[in-house]
């Protein structure tokens, strides 16, 4: 199954994805730390350049947080990227997704799921209307497959482990959590 993975660093796996023919690899440029003064040092443009000299041929963006303004869908396309997958329209709402056009011609790519905030919105990946006519864009973090993710809170007992894979897999939720919802909405979609 083709998918996109928004990369945040280099790393031996990153540069793997970046090789695969069914992987897309867009940028997650995280922009929290100019935000919140933690890193006075850097501006977007350093946040963007490191991201890009390691993953040249990218197209797509997400940024941490869905941060987006003006200035940075003007700054996004000066990079060469074309996708911009900032938006969260909940499934359920009355909108039609579908992706847009801006003023620079960079398209907006609405997602309809994304498993952080399913927990504080409630829902449930079995929810979702499966249709062969219908834009269906999930935004699963890779940590929330990995720990097989309950709650926010099962997530942050977590934190320290985060770089620590044989450590954190002892994390993992044996109860049923995003993994499990993710599994079953790919079995229903891949073979309904």
């Amino acid at each position: 199954m083709k998918s996109t993975w928004f990369v945040t660093h280099k790393t031996t796996k990153t540069l793997e994805l970046y090789d695969d023919e069914n992987v897309e690899t867009g940028l997650h440029p995280n922009f929290n730390d100019l935000l919140f003064k933690k890193n006075v040092g850097m501006d977007s443009k350093c946040v963007l350049d490191t991201l890009i000299n390691h993953f040249p041929n990218s197209k797509s963006v997400r940024s941490h947080s869905l941060t987006q303004n003006e200035y940075l869908i003007d700054l996004f396309c000066d990079y060469g990227l074309t996708h911009i997958c900032n938006l969260f329209v909940p499934f359920g709402s009355s909108f039609n997704l579908k992706p847009y056009r801006l003023w620079n011609n960079s398209a907006i790519i609405p997602h309809c799921y994304q498993d952080n905030v399913s927990f504080k919105l409630n829902h449930n990946l079995r929810d979702i209307e499966v249709s062969k006519n219908k834009l269906i864009v999930l935004l699963i973090h890779p940590i929330h497959l990995f720990i097989n993710t309950s709650n926010m809170q099962h997530y942050e007992s977590c934190r320290l482990h985060f770089k620590n894979p044989s450590k954190l897999i002892e994390f993992r939720n044996k109860g049923f959590g995003i993994r499990d919802l993710f599994v079953e909405f790919l079995d229903y979609y891949l073979y309904e």
